[in-house]
């Protein structure tokens, strides 16, 4: 009966399939779990307890979808807008933005404050099909449905959304047809009559839904001008606007132009800056196309100056060529190229001289490396990856460069933890600091977690349960949204989330944010902030907490000056404490849970995996800890270990606690040779190692 001291002290392969749970034979087995719930694997190879969320603000309307756009100026200067149906909000150091006026003159009371809300045309079924790019000041915004539109911001409180005034393109192909254009006129507003619908809207002619749209126009001294549609008479004739070098005469010409992007032709679906070029991709009628701005001009499309002189700064405008249509879901810049996903493959495109940028001198070479195929959302980039939904919505693939073949590719990182991705991944966001975290929205509103640094070779997936429930019937609460931005301190990331909650019988949303991890540094119990949805309060010494109404008719868990109290409900916005606090946090508890893949060890002939064996003692390595519970026989049975000293006050914190804690673990024999823990209390809890002494049966 051979015996053996098993140790794991990496933990950052995550959760693992139950497909690979009989693989002991790769490395992932050996620093992955079978189960991960609330806690986070870090890179450095221990485990630590997910921190609490923290409330902010219900959004404004409860009852519709909301979702969170990232907006940031710089790594000290970052914005989180909230967009719901027809408007966002403006979030900026932890609160909303709001605007307070003077009652009267003569008042020294302030009237409320009101958050500042600015109007857009999208609507709540449109907003989880927006797609963004970010330049300085301003944030660039696509939906294929509407024409392209920028947000600006010129101060904290000032904020606007404007259409996108498109500067001369970007166009269709020039006129084959023999149908020509007249102008009435030479300068201004003008008439402008076409000799017959033939090639114009697939030969249907002018439509009303052409209002808005570019042409772009020969006059005879073959000089190009342009216009833009301003109203429709009929399908021969329509009223336009010359925006352009005004034409030597208006006399009817053959070679003419119209803009690609109309409420007739669609708009395009995605957007992103790539070598000081504005590009958008996609669209109903041009699913495969890109266009590129004017160099450094990002609302000028201008394919060549008036002449026809083509230069290098000029607008560029292309397609993927594939045998199927495969529209265009995304695009993303590279040091390798513009990297563009599609719903048949993923596509490289860069300048067929690859030292010089893509233009019309340059003309671009598109390559498709894989074809995956791609959903339709917005990629995240996480060091020199880009890491993108799989169409089905099931899986995630990293598309980096890889030196040995030259070229890209695509691996799936759920091949390992297949089943944590099932329902589909409706939403990615990545923090990079403290922890390298990709976050993602499931789409039953479980929060799932990816530890990435691939230098490092971490790729360990964990999922995340928030406190609170969604319904009447209890299912649990339930991520919406997620956006990460740089903290207000700049030394971390933070990740903010819209949350679906029930509350005293009502359906909410709220915006909160996960407040910061475990680090050295926090030394106090009273530092923990583990409960979710939680508040702060830091003060005079009081028995009643005030201000909880967003928590109202909820039961709710406390930790009262670093020391866990009993859990109390909230009435009319008040928490009636059985003890007297300076420091407390209030919100919804949850649980964090951890069992272990079946132990690879002491197996005297051949492997351990299916013989009997027991696990008589573990030894836990914690650092800074307290507050954990075990479960010998992996059942609903958990027996919780003493942290606090024999004779402490139990109204008192309990020092944090660093090192190793032997346990008499008193399991039965069985095939699995699993361990299994959870902390439930609103305290810190930092696992770095266990090792467990084993006994095996060979027979």
């Amino acid at each position: 009966m051979p015996k053996a001291h098993y140790m794991q002290n990496n933990f950052n392969a995550g959760q693992l399939s139950a497909l690979v749970q009989s693989r002991a034979d790769i490395d992932q087995y050996k620093n992955g779990v079978a189960e991960l719930t609330n806690f986070i694997p870090v890179i450095q190879g221990g485990l630590q307890r997910r921190p609490g969320s923290r409330f902010v603000n219900e959004v404004k309307d409860s009852s519709k979808a909301t979702r969170l756009l990232e907006f940031e100026f710089s790594t000290l200067e970052s914005y989180i807008l909230e967009v719901g149906d027809q408007y966002f909000r403006i979030y900026r150091n932890n609160a909303i933005i709001a605007t307070g006026a003077f009652a009267d003159e003569f008042s020294a009371e302030f009237e409320a404050e009101t958050p500042v809300s600015v109007t857009t045309p999208y609507l709540e079924a449109d907003i989880f099909e927006l797609k963004w790019a970010q330049s300085a000041d301003v944030l660039y915004i696509t939906h294929p449905d509407y024409a392209p539109r920028k947000i600006t911001r010129t101060s904290n409180i000032n904020w606007s959304i404007d259409t996108l005034d498109f500067q001369d393109g970007p166009y269709a192909a020039v006129n084959l047809t023999t149908t020509t254009l007249t102008l009435s006129g030479t300068s201004g507003s003008v008439t402008v009559t076409a000799s017959a619908a033939t090639g114009i809207n697939n030969d249907e002619g002018f439509k009303s839904t052409d209002v808005g749209r570019l042409i772009r126009w020969l006059d005879p001294a073959n000089e190009w001008t342009w216009l833009e549609i301003t109203a429709f008479t009929s399908t021969t004739q329509v009223t336009a606007t010359i925006q352009g070098q005004n034409p030597s005469a208006g006399t009817a010409t053959a070679d003419w132009r119209l803009g690609i992007w109309s409420d007739t032709t669609g708009y395009p679906e995605c957007v992103t800056f790539f070598e000081d070029r504005l590009y958008f991709g996609g669209g109903a009628d041009t699913p495969q196309r890109l266009d590129g701005s004017v160099i450094g001009n990002y609302e000028s499309f201008e394919p060549s100056d008036p002449d026809g002189t083509v230069t290098a700064d000029k607008g560029v405008a292309f397609t993927l060529s594939a045998n199927n249509v495969n529209a265009i879901r995304w695009i993303i810049d590279d040091e390798k190229g513009l990297v563009a996903g599609t719903v048949g493959g993923e596509w490289v495109i860069r300048s067929d001289q690859q030292t010089d940028a893509i233009s019309a001198q340059n003309p671009p070479q598109a390559r498709r490396p894989t074809t995956y195929g791609s959903a339709n959302q917005m990629p995240v980039r996480a060091g020199k990856a880009v890491l993108f939904v799989q169409r089905s919505k099931q899986k995630v693939r990293e598309l980096a460069y890889v030196f040995e073949d030259d070229g890209f590719r695509a691996p799936d990182m759920t091949m390992l933890a297949d089943d944590i991705t099932l329902g589909g991944i409706i939403e990615m966001a990545f923090q990079q600091e403290p922890q390298p975290i990709i976050w993602m929205v499931r789409a039953d509103g479980t929060l799932l977690g990816f530890s990435y640094d691939r230098a490092q070779g971490v790729t360990g997936w964990h999922k995340h349960v928030l406190g609170g429930t969604s319904d009447a019937a209890g299912t649990q609460a339930q991520v919406e949204s997620v956006a990460s931005i740089p903290s207000a301190d700049g030394f971390s990331d933070e990740l903010w989330m819209v949350v679906k909650r029930y509350v005293n019988g009502q359906t909410v949303r709220y915006v909160e944010y996960l407040t910061p991890i475990w680090r050295d540094g926090n030394t106090l119990t009273a530092d923990a902030l583990f409960l979710d949805s939680n508040l702060t309060y830091l003060g005079d010494a009081t028995t009643t907490l005030l201000d909880a109404f967003h928590l109202e008719g909820e039961t709710i868990g406390l930790l009262v000056n670093g020391a866990v109290h009993s859990d109390k409900p909230v009435s009319s916005g008040a928490i009636s404490l059985d003890r007297s606090a300076t420091n407390a946090v209030v919100g919804y508890n949850y649980t964090s849970t951890m069992k272990t893949l079946r132990i690879e060890s002491a197996a005297g002939d051949g492997p351990a995996q299916s013989k009997q064996k027991r696990i008589n003692e573990v030894i836990f390595r914690f650092w800074q800890t307290v507050g954990f519970e075990i479960s010998p026989e992996c059942n609903d049975t958990y027996e919780p270990l003493i942290f606090r000293e024999g004779g402490a006050n139990m109204d008192t914190a309990v020092p944090l606690f660093t090192g190793d804690k032997p346990i008499d673990w008193g399991a039965e024999y069985g095939r699995e040779g699993q361990i299994c823990v959870r902390q439930t209390q609103p305290l810190p809890c930092n696992l770095l190692m266990y090792v467990a002494r084993v006994m095996t049966q060979d027979r």
